[in-house]
């Protein structure tokens, strides 16, 4: 299995060189292999807006910002020794 890391890199390769579709498919298979990985779901739903496959798609980012955002909030800030 390949790490999500990857797929997330290839789809900001594939954005940069205007490769919208194998950018999407890479993002899918991001969330597929890490099904809860915030950086996945931003580049999903980021594509999906970006291709314009309606006001769902805005909704889906939104909430996926905001759920992300709390959970950061709720987690306990380490101390660096």
């Amino acid at each position: 299995m390949m790490s999500p890391t990857v797929h997330a890199r290839r789809c900001l390769l594939y954005v940069m060189n205007e490769n919208a579709q194998e950018a999407l498919t890479d993002a899918f298979e991001a969330q597929v292999v890490s099904p809860e990985w915030p950086t996945a779901l931003y580049l999903k739903a980021a594509l999906l807006v970006q291709a314009r496959h309606g006001p769902m798609h805005r909704k889906l980012l939104n909430t996926r910002c905001t759920k992300h955002i709390q959970v950061q909030d709720t987690k306990p800030i380490k101390k660096r020794t």
